[in-house]
């Protein structure tokens, strides 16, 4: 109405466009300087998603400033010059009545709502499956305990392991001690060799008699008599070599190994890859022994000073070597820190759409009912109640959700299908959490509408039909 105006009052198309351009350009920049300000609040934040230093201020330099400034200009000037050279060509009379609103703009901005609904289903949808892996990947069973497992580098000579044992042994709140070349939150050393014409590929572990209790993992015996140069097999390797379920014995270049029992499948590396063959040898059945670890299984209340007098322990044995251990459960939720990540900066995202969204709304459902105040006066009049008119303002918003919704499904669906790809052992994409989505965003919607149809469906219809 205000270029209508200036257009009855005999201003130029061409300095209109000038001014409506130049105003979208100041604005951007008020938007860009808003955006560098909540981008320097928002560093820490940043930093500890993303566990790193950005250091926003080092970035600025003379070239980013003025390329900055460029982008700004650039899309300050898009953004104007369409609508401008639209606005300008229009029929004075059409946009004083008010006619061009009615027949074009409503459609624009519910399009752009539209979208904004299926931004937000898709992210909230990503959110919702990318937590819930990570929740799963973090609590599944992996197979063996996790609790109060202490692994450390083994760096004392092969003479002072007895010693040590026993002096740990001695310590309050320790349970068990076991020496162990490879362990399942390392992995052990890679084993290849040729079965009947096939080359196979194993993992190895050799442990001493307390890792089995400790690990507490499920060991089917095959009764084969005890030998120390038995081993263990896990389930899967029995499936590779194609053996019996409790084998005696199998034979790998040129050597008989005893099997002495079968190891129930468990995870030695992160869900995203399967469980491979294992075999776990007993330590220095091998005529050259080092175990690299040394596990120690805690109990008590009292852990950290459990943890001290280890290290006080220890240091004795390694001439004050720096103590580095690590427990099995954190090395376990460590391993899936990226995703953890992921779900973090998409709940961000997801919360920013929200609050995008929820504005667009609310600049939309103010136009739409001020668009119907003269209707809403006239149904009042005769005889409508305040349920029925919210009934009518909010229905319009419910159809367009429904049909973001519906693209959004498949949207959303394919991408988590194809991230869930990257995992050997995955959750499933449950239908209700897609419902769960569109509900969310069916209340956000009618949550932002109703309170704006509500009022004006309480107008007295005298001044609603004075609008116009």
């Amino acid at each position: 109405k205000e270029i209508a105006i200036k257009k009855l009052l005999g201003g130029a198309r061409t300095t209109l466009i000038f001014q409506y351009v130049t105003e979208t350009i100041l604005l951007c920049f008020v938007a860009f300087s808003l955006a560098i300000l909540f981008s320097f609040l928002s560093e820490p934040v940043f930093d500890n998603m993303l566990n790193t230093k950005l250091y926003l201020g080092r970035e600025f330099s003379g070239q980013l400033i003025l390329a900055s400034l460029i982008g700004v200009i650039f899309i300050g000037f898009l953004s104007g010059i369409i609508p401008a050279f639209i606005i300008t060509k229009l029929d004075t009379v059409e946009v004083l009545k008010g006619s061009f609103r009615r027949k074009s703009r409503g459609l624009y901005s519910k399009i752009l709502i539209g979208f904004q609904y299926v931004v937000v289903i898709v992210l909230l949808i990503s959110a919702a499956v990318i937590s819930r892996q990570t929740l799963f990947m973090i609590n599944r069973y992996p197979g063996f305990n996790t609790k109060n497992i202490l692994w450390f580098e083994n760096t004392i000579k092969p003479s002072q392991e007895a010693g040590l044992r026993s002096q740990m042994m001695s310590i309050p709140g320790v349970k068990r001690v076991s020496f162990v070349e490879g362990s399942p939150i390392e992995g052990g050393f890679n084993n290849t060799f040729t079965y009947h014409h096939k080359l196979v590929g194993f993992q190895v572990f050799r442990v001493d008699s307390s890792f089995f209790p400790m690990m507490q993992m499920k060991i089917t015996p095959t009764g084969v008599a005890y030998s120390k140069n038995g081993i263990w097999l896990n389930e899967k390797a029995i499936q590779m070599l194609g053996l019996d379920s409790l084998p005696k014995s199998f034979v790998v270049m040129s050597k008989n190994k005893p099997v002495l029992g079968v190891v129930n499948n468990f995870n030695y590396r992160s869900l995203r890859n399967f469980i491979g063959p294992l075999e776990i040898e007993q330590l220095g059945s091998q005529k050259y022994k080092y175990p690299w670890g040394i596990l120690v299984q805690l109990g008590g209340n009292n852990i950290t000073s459990t943890v001290d007098h280890i290290r006080k322990t220890y240091s004795h044995f390694n001439g004050n070597m720096p103590f580095v251990y690590r427990f099995f459960n954190q090395v376990i939720a460590n391993w899936y820190q990226s995703e953890k990540r992921t779900a973090f900066i998409i709940s961000y995202f997801t919360l920013l759409s929200i609050v995008i969204s929820i504005m667009g709304i609310l600049a939309m459902s103010l136009y739409y009912t001020r668009q119907k105040t003269k209707e809403i006066g006239i149904r009042k009049v005769n005889g409508a109640s305040v349920s029925e008119i919210i009934k009518l303002l909010t229905k319009d918003f419910v159809k367009w959700v429904v049909i973001a919704f519906i693209i959004a499904i498949p949207i959303a669906w394919y991408a988590m299908h194809r991230w869930l790809q990257n995992f050997a052992y995955k959750t499933s994409l449950s239908w209700w959490i897609f419902a769960l989505a569109g509900i969310a965003v069916l209340f956000i919607a009618m949550a932002t509408v109703s309170w704006q149809t509500f009022t004006v469906a309480r107008k007295n219809p005298v001044e609603s039909l004075r609008y116009e």
